[in-house]
């Protein structure tokens, strides 16, 4: 199998101001090997992250002979000596998690992501893409890829050293042991507490975020909340049916067999119905993460992801256009 070679560059920043106005002071390394602060991430200067030199760890990523192509730029934040362990094992969970979708996809990128450690229990942990690229446009309206699925595409970094997209993740979901870090992420079978919540599979659900399951419509009224009426790729392929939103991107219906059926909660139409009589959920499903599971990508999952324009390794397309069970067990 081609190994898989995706980029993140990881910047990890802890309790920083989320309002508009706040700026935002990076701690990083410079050339001349000492440490700054600095609103410019052009100024630091990145180092490979060898995660399996860490204290602690040693063992970690011995499940994944292809984490040497995996590069992470790395902006240290925690001071404390004690959280230096829980830091890298955050980043190993990240990276198992992209690992999901990255083994289904034809080309690889260098991503800038930050994490985010701020104060709110409403939701443990949310993603979001910074930047975005023109995709097409039809009659006045403009589709628009998010920043990371274009570089995807395209090669090109569309905002070069400033970062693609954020998770956030609350501190004390993450403190109190709600969220689960698994200390073996890429082999996946340490059995943890009913009650907690698997980081990689939440990880990999707001990955769906960052590449695809994104959009600027205006639910409610059925147009874009944009002034300039921009659209998502994610939109392009959104109808509406008795006030409903559906997914209608070809494959998707192959797979599931009719339009896909997405929520419509709060504004929010980013997720796919969670209903399914087999009681499978796919990842990007509506509270698709439940405490004491473990999630995988499904065939759904996928089609969505190539509907939005991502381009996935001829022998995963071959099979979602044979298959006609949308819950179907992604294999690479």
């Amino acid at each position: 199998m081609k190994p898989l070679v995706i980029a993140f560059g990881l910047y990890l920043l802890a309790g920083l101001s989320l309002a508009a106005e706040a700026e935002e002071i990076f701690s990083c390394s410079t050339a001349d090997g000492g440490f700054i602060q600095t609103e410019n991430l052009s100024h630091c200067v990145y180092s490979l992250l060898e995660i399996q030199t860490v204290d602690s760890y040693p063992k970690l990523l011995a499940a994944a002979p292809s984490m040497q192509e995996i590069k992470f730029n790395l902006i240290p934040i925690f001071s404390a000596a004690d959280k230096l362990a829980r830091q890298r094992l955050i980043q190993a969970n990240l990276i198992a998690a992209a690992q999901l979708w990255g083994q289904f996809l034809e080309n690889s990128a260098n991503i800038e992501l930050i994490i985010r450690m701020v104060d709110n229990p409403r939701h443990m942990m949310q993603a979001s893409s910074k930047t975005s690229m023109l995709s097409h446009k039809r009659a006045a309206t403009r589709y628009f890829h998010q920043g990371a699925s274009s570089e995807f595409l395209t090669q090109t970094d569309p905002n070069g050293w400033q970062y693609d997209a954020e998770i956030l993740i609350d501190k004390s979901s993450l403190s109190s042991g709600n969220i689960w870090l698994d200390p073996q992420p890429f082999k996946r079978r340490h059995v943890f507490d009913v009650n907690q919540y698997d980081a990689v599979s939440m990880f990999a659900h707001e990955l769906g975020h960052v590449l695809c399951h994104n959009g600027f419509y205006n639910i409610e009224k059925q147009h874009s909340r944009l002034p300039n009426g921009d659209l998502s790729r994610f939109d392009d392929e959104i109808k509406f049916i008795d006030g409903r939103p559906f997914f209608t991107g070809a494959l998707s219906i192959s797979v599931y067999g009719s339009y896909v059926p997405l929520t419509k909660k709060r504004g929010v139409y980013s997720h796919l119905m969670a209903f399914n009589p087999s009681g499978e959920i796919a990842i990007m499903a509506e509270g698709a993460i439940k405490a004491g599971k473990r999630y995988v990508i499904r065939h759904i999952d996928l089609a969505m992801m190539h509907d939005c324009g991502l381009i996935l390794k001829p022998e995963i397309l071959k099979i979602l256009q044979q298959s006609t069970n949308p819950m179907a067990i992604a294999k690479p």
